[in-house]
């Protein structure tokens, strides 16, 4: 039995997508899209009322991560740098009273990232770090770790940039060979 396969290119109007689609016998069966020069699977954001701040990051969505932080009399409040904190961060006043905590921030969330908590929401840590650091609100732009260690949150290593500009240093996975993608071991010339 033959099956029918079509593949079509589509540049579309919402977000700048070039979207390759591959159809068998009528049906999505892949979608690919390029969007800052890297390629990956979005079938179900084929559909225009799912944009690409919508796509899932280690559990959160990208519009949640430059959620607004608090103001920074808030922060200098309750907490403070802290080179000795494996986060980078410690609480220097209990907000519940006597049943508060305070001491090193110690909190990892599913992405890998040190995380807080304030006021009932929780902030990426060298967000509030590099606020705290330079007094610049990092709202529209993402906190890139210099040397590409998302633990070490010394501000010296963090740096406020664009998504694409923190993407140029993004390391490439290995593939199966072990060597990194884009470079493979040519046969021997026998």
């Amino acid at each position: 039995m033959r099956r029918q396969i079509t593949f079509f290119l589509c540049l579309t109007e919402f977000n700048s997508h070039l979207i390759l689609v591959l159809l068998s016998e009528g049906r999505v069966v892949l979608a690919v899209t390029a969007y800052c020069g890297f390629w990956s699977c979005r079938t179900h954001h084929i559909d225009p009322r799912y944009g690409y701040p919508h796509q899932s990051i280690g559990g959160t969505t990208m519009s949640k991560l430059n959620t607004a932080l608090p103001s920074l009399e808030d922060l200098n409040e309750i907490y403070r740098i802290d080179p000795a904190s494996p986060s980078g961060l410690s609480r220097i006043k209990a907000v519940r009273g006597r049943n508060g905590r305070t001491g090193p921030v110690v909190s990892i969330g599913t992405d890998g990232y040190y995380r807080m908590k304030f006021d009932g929401k929780f902030y990426r840590t060298h967000r509030v770090i590099f606020f705290m650091s330079t007094g610049i609100d990092p709202a529209q732009h993402v906190v890139d770790h210099i040397d590409g260690n998302r633990l070490n949150n010394n501000p010296d290593n963090l740096r406020s940039c664009t998504v694409a500009e923190n993407l140029w240093n993004a390391r490439g996975k290995l593939k199966r060979d072990g060597l990194p993608k884009g470079i493979r071991k040519l046969p021997s010339g026998d």
